[in-house]
């Protein structure tokens, strides 16, 4: 939104080149193409307002690209908290995932943008929403968040475990 005021501005002011405005003016294009893919609302009876979550095509992504992406989302996710639990729980478990359980992770990581909201979730401080309650994945998630056999989870585990740093 903040780009397209800016191209507007500079398509107005008049102070730069046309090779400059050009690229303004495909800015606006791309933010306009880019805004119509967003998650659509949709209103139901009861007045409440529904987002439906935006879910990128990813066509015919296999398994091994799956958990590289999974891995690196589970390594930089906007807390050091969330950091520290997902890295783990994917060092110890995600080679042995099936394709279902994979899927489930990429929901767990993709449905809900706010950190604080998912480490309360998985802290069990706020109550479960129910398209995540449902999931193996995230029950297994939350068990592995309670640390029962006090792990010490201060860093990250190393990507490649197998190599010397």
């Amino acid at each position: 939104m903040a780009l397209r005021q800016v191209a507007r501005c500079v398509q107005l002011s008049g102070r730069l080149s046309r090779q400059h405005q050009q690229a303004a003016a495909l800015q606006s294009r791309w933010l306009s193409t880019k805004m119509t893919s967003e998650p659509q609302e949709k209103v139901i009876e009861e007045g409440k307002v529904v987002i439906q979550p935006y879910r990128p095509e990813r066509a015919a992504e296999s398994d091994d690209k799956l958990r590289r992406r999974l891995l690196y989302q589970a390594r930089k996710r906007g807390i050091k908290e969330n950091d520290l639990i997902f890295s783990t729980f994917c060092h110890k478990y995600l080679d042995a995932l099936n394709r279902t359980q994979l899927e489930e992770l990429d929901i767990i990581f993709n449905e809900h943008d706010n950190e604080w909201d998912m480490f309360n979730w998985l802290t069990g401080k706020d109550p479960t929403p129910d398209y995540l309650k449902d999931l193996s994945t995230f029950v297994e998630l939350k068990e592995h968040t309670q640390n029962r056999s006090k792990e010490v989870r201060v860093t990250m585990p190393p990507l490649h475990p197998n190599t010397s740093s």
